[in-house]
């Protein structure tokens, strides 16, 4: 994915992105997609695109969204996305970044929302 496509998939709630409206087959259209991850934690989408080039988009756990500055990839960010050749997508996921909010601690869950500090 290109940053042009992860700001248009990734950066907006409701769009129309799918490809349904189009008539394509498609997986799903009952959630955001990718984006709906954030509600776990922070979301990290990093990508080598067909342009050949390294991008970054990332999503926080209050959904608010940070898109980097495309860059050349080297090496050492395929060594490091696990990708060797080609394209593809790597998405990290930080649950540590979980918002803890009222509504989980009255619900009881322990983790990841009792980290030992007061609410």
């Amino acid at each position: 994915m290109t940053s042009e496509v992860m700001l248009k998939k990734l950066s907006r709630m409701g769009g129309r992105v799918s490809g349904l409206e189009q008539g394509l087959a498609v997986r799903g259209t009952n959630s955001r997609g990718a984006k709906d991850v954030a509600a776990l934690g922070d979301v990290t989408f990093e990508s080598i695109g067909g342009d050949g080039k390294y991008h970054k988009f990332h999503i926080s756990a209050y959904f608010e969204y940070t898109a980097y500055e495309p860059m050349q990839v080297t090496e050492e960010v395929r060594e490091n996305l696990g990708i060797g050749s080609g394209t593809g997508t790597l998405v990290t996921i930080d649950l540590d970044s979980l918002p803890c909010d009222s509504t989980r601690r009255r619900a009881g869950a322990a983790a990841p929302c009792d980290r030992g500090a007061s609410p």
